[in-house]
């Protein structure tokens, strides 16, 4: 989009959109998006029924606990010692 993303701007696009793929906005039920206050007034606007997306959430709160302190030196620390052994000539490998 090359515009403002303002509800009204959003909803126009994803209009746009519908109407470009032949799918008719009467086949539109329901609309997974992200908690944008823009994003809810598009869907609004539209007239369609939307959910926050779940996983949106869920990546959001893993970025966030990634920042507190000592967990990205962990996640670090994890990834050097799995390269090590994962390029080791000394990793023996164990078959069950």
């Amino acid at each position: 989009m090359n515009c403002a993303h303002t509800g009204e701007e959003i909803a126009a696009a994803i209009e746009r959109a519908i109407d470009e793929s032949g799918i008719g906005k009467d086949k539109v039920h329901l609309v997974i998006r992200d908690a944008a206050s823009s994003m809810k007034k598009a869907c609004r606007l539209m007239g369609v029924e939307s959910w926050d997306c779940f996983l949106h959430k869920v990546n959001l709160s893993v970025e966030e606990g990634v920042r507190v302190a000592g967990v990205s030196e962990a996640i670090s620390k994890a990834k050097s010692i799995a390269q090590f052994f994962n390029s080791s000539s000394h990793t023996v490998e164990v078959s069950t």
